[in-house]
């Protein structure tokens, strides 16, 4: 995925992203750089993940390899801020499954379901316990031939 001129920075941020603004409450960053991540793509999840990268490393590298693209505004306070920018990462990967799980379930599609509350041991004895008996007694409507 390359930013290029599709990805102006009038709309690479619409809005900030509840989950980046979660992340960028901590108070590991900088009140700069959380207005830098707000005002680029990366403030967007989906944005990250779909950059596939493998390592906090390689998202910094490709930020830079970004960064002329990006609002001039925010682009040194990105750059300059390495550390941070791995922890953004670490932090964005790490809440991905919640992200998405959230996402399909507002916006209507699967994982829409909720799990079944866990049982206690002594009810699940009791089921397997009544499911036995239940296989094994004696068959009250035998099938006709």
């Amino acid at each position: 995925m390359q930013v290029g001129s599709h990805v102006s920075s009038a709309n690479m941020a619409q809005g900030p992203d509840r989950w980046a603004s979660k992340i960028l409450s901590l108070p590991v960053f900088s009140d700069a750089f959380a207005q830098a991540i707000h005002g680029s793509p990366f403030s967007n999840l989906a944005f990250v993940a779909a950059m596939e990268v493998g390592s906090a490393h390689e998202f910094v590298s490709k930020v830079g390899d970004w960064a002329p693209q990006l609002d001039e505004s925010i682009r040194d306070d990105l750059v300059s801020s390495t550390f941070m920018l791995e922890q953004f990462w670490s932090l964005a990967c790490s809440v991905e499954k919640a992200f998405f799980e959230s996402t399909a379930n507002q916006l209507g599609f699967g994982l829409c379901e909720t799990p079944a509350p866990p049982i206690s041991a002594v009810s699940a004895k009791a089921r397997r316990a009544g499911a036995t008996k239940a296989l094994s007694g004696k068959i009250v409507n035998p099938p006709s031939s």
